[in-house]
């Protein structure tokens, strides 16, 4: 597959964030909002919109495959999304949830400065066999010298359920992860009979009261702190809706970056943690 870039659409008229190097930086953004209340939270997610139509020279790039010219410098984010992403239909519109905006959800991320390798999936595409390829492309990456912890994956839906069993067969504690509604019972119950378990540092969501996917956490604490060194898990509200994956909003997005840059203490089970403010004299 050759790399291919996803175009990112320039908008005048905004003010950008930067950061002590001059360059654009979402979380900065995200410390200026995080002490917000959750529902204000929500309302400012607008703000992240405009991560997908500014022409932000820190952006790293998107592209298919690991490149053949390895530049280990630079912060690798595998994103793979859920099965309703096609080739024939990248961007597909849910009846419920509404379009999922799969070239912004990428964008954001390689806006915040990581180079996002992503892909829609065949429907005919076997979970195993896209997993072993998923892990054959990080053991490029350690291969050619990118330390693991620059290395992260982002998994949602069905796209989460591959990302831990690529994940599992790295067994690498450093990776970054990042879980959108992965885990129910059965599948916790067969990850754990196949000895299929998560290593690296682990950021969970999922949406409170959901009968589809639940948490992840009874199956972290089975992997051990020997394979998962930090984890986290954050219930969304059930208001945000099973489909909250198909939008980049601020809930899961800012905690998600946080996390795959290794600010593991910016995060909390409830988001982002509010950054200390000093007191007056």
């Amino acid at each position: 597959l050759q790399a291919r870039p996803f175009p990112v659409q320039p908008f005048h008229g905004i003010v950008l964030f930067l950061d002590s190097a001059g360059r654009f930086d979402i979380f900065n953004v995200a410390t200026m909002f995080h002490h917000l209340h959750r529902p204000m939270l929500r309302s400012v997610s607008v703000l992240l919109f405009f991560l997908t139509f500014c022409n932000v020279a820190a952006a790293q790039g998107v592209a298919t495959s690991v490149p053949d010219d390895i530049d280990v410098n630079l912060s690798y984010v595998f994103y793979l999304p859920d099965e309703v992403v096609t080739p024939d239909d990248p961007q597909p519109r849910h009846p419920e949830y509404g379009e999922y905006q799969y070239a912004e959800i990428v964008n954001r991320i390689s806006a915040a400065r990581f180079t996002v390798i992503t892909q829609p999936r065949e429907t005919t595409a076997h979970p195993y066999l896209v997993a072993a390829d998923i892990a054959k492309q990080i053991r490029q990456l350690a291969d050619a010298g990118v330390p693991a912890s620059h290395i992260g994956i982002v998994g949602a839906g069905q796209g989460a359920v591959i990302a831990i069993t690529a994940v599992s067969k790295l067994g690498d504690s450093d990776l970054q992860v990042v879980l959108l509604s992965a885990c129910s019972a059965p599948f916790i119950d067969y990850w754990e009979k196949e000895n299929e378990l998560l290593s690296g540092n682990v950021l969970s969501f999922y949406v409170a009261g959901s009968t589809r996917r639940g948490p992840c956490l009874p199956f972290l604490e089975y992997c051990g702190a020997g394979r998962v060194k930090q984890h986290r898990e954050i219930a969304l509200p059930e208001s945000v809706g099973e489909g909250y994956f198909y939008k980049g909003t601020a809930d899961w997005m800012l905690p998600a970056i946080a996390w795959l840059r290794g600010d593991f203490n910016a995060v909390s089970d409830h988001g982002l943690v509010p950054p200390e403010v000093s007191k007056p004299r």
